[in-house]
C-alpha cells in the first residue's frame, strides 16, 4: 500500500471528510512538480455545527504553497411555518342566483 492509500484509510477509520476546494487544483510547486499537498479535513461534529464549509485555493504569491481560505457558516434549520388558507378564501364565492 502506498502513502495515499494509507491516508485514505486513516480518513475512513477516523470518519474525517475532505472539504474539497475551489480554484487551482494544486497547492504546492517547486516549479517542476505540482501537487495538492494541503487539504482541509473535518469531522462529523464539525459538519453538524457548520453545515456549509468551503475551501478556496488562493493565488500563490511569495511562497511555494497556495494559501487556503476556509469559510464555515451555519444556517439555522428553521421549522417550516404551517401554511393554511382561511376558510373564507377557500370557499366558493357566493353568487347571486338568477332566480
Amino acid at each position: 500500500m502506498g502513502p495515499m492509500e494509507d491516508f485514505y484509510d486513516m480518513m475512513t477509520d477516523t470518519g474525517l471528510i475532505d472539504a474539497g476546494f475551489e480554484g487551482e487544483p494544486f497547492t504546492w510547486t517547486n516549479k517542476r512538480v505540482w501537487r495538492r499537498l494541503d487539504r482541509v479535513l473535518y469531522s462529523k461534529e464539525w459538519a453538524e455545527t457548520f453545515n456549509i464549509t468551503r475551501v478556496a485555493h488562493l493565488p500563490r504569491r511569495l511562497s511555494d504553497h497556495h494559501p487556503l481560505c476556509i469559510e464555515a457558516s451555519k444556517t439555522e434549520n428553521k421549522k417550516p411555518s404551517s401554511f393554511s388558507i382561511p376558510k373564507y378564501v377557500a370557499a366558493p364565492p357566493l353568487l347571486p342566483s338568477n332566480g
